[in-house]
C-alpha cells in the first residue's frame, strides 16, 4: 500500500522548511539594509543612482518594511525555484544517459 506522506521524512521536511525560512528572513533583512544604505545614508554620494533605486522600490518614508508574511512568501519562492532547478538537472542527466546508451549501441 502506498502512502502520500512518509512519516520518516517529516522531520527532514521540518528542518528544511526552518532553514529556508531563516535564509529568506536573513536575505530580506540584508536587502533592507542595502536599501537603507543606498537611499538614505549614502544618498549624497550616490546621487542619481540613489534616486533611481528609491523610484524603482518606493517605500513610505524610504523605510524597507517586511513581516512574517513576506518572509514566508519569499521562502516559498526560494523552494519553488530550487525545485525547478532540480528538475532541470534531472532532465540534463536523462539526456546524457540517452546519449551514452546510443553511443554504446552504435559501438
Amino acid at each position: 500500500m502506498s502512502t502520500l506522506v512518509s512519516l520518516g521524512r517529516v522531520m527532514d521536511g521540518a528542518v528544511t522548511a526552518a532553514f529556508v525560512l531563516v535564509v529568506a528572513g536573513i536575505s530580506l533583512y540584508a536587502l533592507g539594509l542595502a536599501h537603507y544604505n543606498i537611499t538614505v545614508s549614502q544618498k549624497g554620494k550616490l546621487g542619481a543612482f540613489s534616486n533611481m533605486i528609491s523610484r524603482a522600490l518606493p517605500f513610505k518614508n524610504d523605510v524597507f518594511e517586511f513581516n512574517l508574511t513576506h518572509v514566508i512568501l519569499y521562502a516559498i519562492l526560494i523552494a519553488v525555484m530550487s525545485l525547478t532547478h532540480h528538475r532541470h538537472i534531472e532532465k540534463k542527466a536523462r539526456e546524457e544517459e540517452k546519449k551514452e546508451k546510443e553511443a554504446k549501441k552504435n559501438n
